[in-house]
């Protein structure tokens, strides 16, 4: 039944999002809903092109999840509690972009860089699965002693609140800086090709243009009516510059691209420690540019794209902030402009999308941390064990009513020196999906235990209605035929 629900949420999660991605590519290449917007009141909104969920949804859920925990458990103890829950979707995160690190230059020359974008955005999904996909035992666990753990959680997290803290207080500062020198484009034939591209791309709402003495390259910053902006340097442009700029922009604050930056920041805060992720994350904002040149010279002849790509070189400055940068990247520089030279059209990928979310979600919860090795008889009285039921595949139950003194004494003593391993906290499972099963209790220490192909899950007798549970991973096959001999 798990491993059915796993699938069909993981399904439907990638047919979803494959819908919304394959909507917005027909959006952005001519596909005209303007009936259906209307038909719904929808033609007066500006018609904001996101493939189905918004990037943030994973650090504002994991916001909320941390002050509730902290309100409960007290600072210290809230800190520490919400990083062990949070292991299993960071190991999940870490290897699936580590994944992607390899693919993407193979997936790159196969389907659309829209595509290549927005695979760096998955993860984010994890948070409306919650922890509901760790319910599963994993296949494989990494062990780190309790006190090593207890002693790097505080350093990881300090240095994502000194990461996170400084990226957003640098975000905030700069624009500060940027608004408060800057000034409205005042040339009438400017903002006119301003309202001619913004009107094109279905903004119906006015963006704010500004001019700024010390940019170097045009940039946007904002995502909602009242603080998206963009950003000229001081310098004249032809009127096909100006064209080939605002759409660069325009598409940006279209797809609400400086969430996507935002929620990548807050990524390399929680990989603070990874230097790999680091370059896949770079990657990651350098293929949301490659997008923007893709759909800005997608019916560009050659001339067009010769001047869009001396736009690159012109204006090559430094990105600041949650901002999108007409070129801010100096190293990604010759692999954009060996793209815009060349003139072709690669498929949406919407498929390959599907089967990277899949493939993502499914992951999730197969990998995990441990953090204190033993063995049963070091967690549970088994010598008080007062009532047992075993049950193989389908048969009926059995129970200890069928065992003789003698099955019974083998029995305890192999389950005593069963090697086990706590898992780190947080992990959840349902002790009913797991077959074939040993159950077995006891009431003078009112508890009882699970025992599943590679799992213990130990429960208290007075809160058997508590989803929540401790959880243990078994090291070695369990025996079940030693199991079964004792049961007659």
């Amino acid at each position: 039944m798990i491993l059915f629900t796993r699938i069909f949420m993981a399904m439907s999660f990638s047919c979803l999002i494959g819908f919304f991605f394959h909507r917005a590519w027909g959006l952005e290449h001519g596909n005209d809903f303007s009936a259906q917007d209307r038909l719904y009141g929808r033609d007066r909104r500006d018609k904001i092109i996101q493939i189905g969920f918004c990037p943030l949804i994973l650090p504002i859920g994991l916001g909320i999840i941390f002050a509730g925990i902290v309100w409960k458990l007290g600072l210290t103890d809230g800190v520490s509690f919400f990083f062990r829950i949070s292991i299993d979707l960071l190991l999940t995160m870490s290897i699936y972009y580590l994944a992607l690190l390899f693919l993407i230059p193979l997936l790159r020359r196969h389907i659309s860089a829209r595509a290549c974008a927005a695979a760096w955005l998955f993860p984010a999904l994890l948070y409306y699965l919650g922890y509901n996909f760790t319910t599963i035992i994993p296949r494989a666990v990494i062990y780190c002693p309790k006190q090593l753990l207890a002693t790097l959680i505080p350093i990881w997290s300090g240095g994502f609140i000194l990461v996170f803290g400084a990226s957003l207080l640098s975000h905030l500062h700069f624009r500060r800086k940027v608004m408060r020198a800057a000034r409205e484009e005042c040339d009438a034939s400017v903002l006119q090709i301003w309202q001619e591209e913004s009107e094109q791309l279905g903004f119906k709402n006015p963006i704010r243009l500004v001019r700024y003495e010390h940019a170097k390259t045009p940039f946007s910053m904002g995502d909602s009516k009242r603080t998206r902006v963009t950003v000229l340097p001081p310098r004249p442009y032809t009127t096909k510059e100006l064209r080939l700029i605002f759409r660069h922009e325009l598409h940006h604050l279209q797809r609400n691209d400086a969430d996507s930056k935002c929620f990548f920041s807050f990524l390399l805060a929680l990989f603070w420690f990874h230097p790999l992720m680091w370059l896949a994350l770079r990657e990651a904002g350098r293929d949301i540019e490659l997008s923007c040149d893709e759909i800005v010279l997608e019916t560009a002849d050659d001339d067009d794209r010769k001047l869009y790509a001396d736009l690159l070189l012109n204006t090559a400055g430094e990105r600041h902030g949650f901002t999108t940068c007409m070129s801010a990247d100096a190293s990604s520089l010759r692999y954009r402009l060996k793209n815009v030279m060349k003139k072709q059209r690669r498929p949406a990928g919407t498929l390959l999308l599907m089967v990277l979310l899949f493939t993502c979600l499914m992951f999730h919860g197969v990998l995990a941390v441990s953090d204190e090795r033993m063995t049963l008889g070091e967690v549970f009285s088994v010598e008080s064990v007062n009532y047992c039921l075993y049950q193989a595949d389908d048969e009926f139950y059995r129970s200890d009513a069928d065992l003789t003194p003698e099955n019974r004494a083998a029995l305890l003593s192999y389950l005593e020196t069963l090697p086990i391993e706590h898992l780190n906290d947080g992990r959840y499972s349902v002790a009913s999906e797991q077959v074939p099963r040993l159950y077995f209790s006891s009431d003078e220490t009112r508890q009882c235990i699970w025992l599943g192909d590679s799992s213990i899950v130990l429960c208290d007798l007075d809160r058997l209605d508590n989803a929540f549970s401790v959880v243990y991973y078994v090291r070695e096959d369990v025996d079940w035929g030693k199991i079964e001999a004792c049961f007659p």
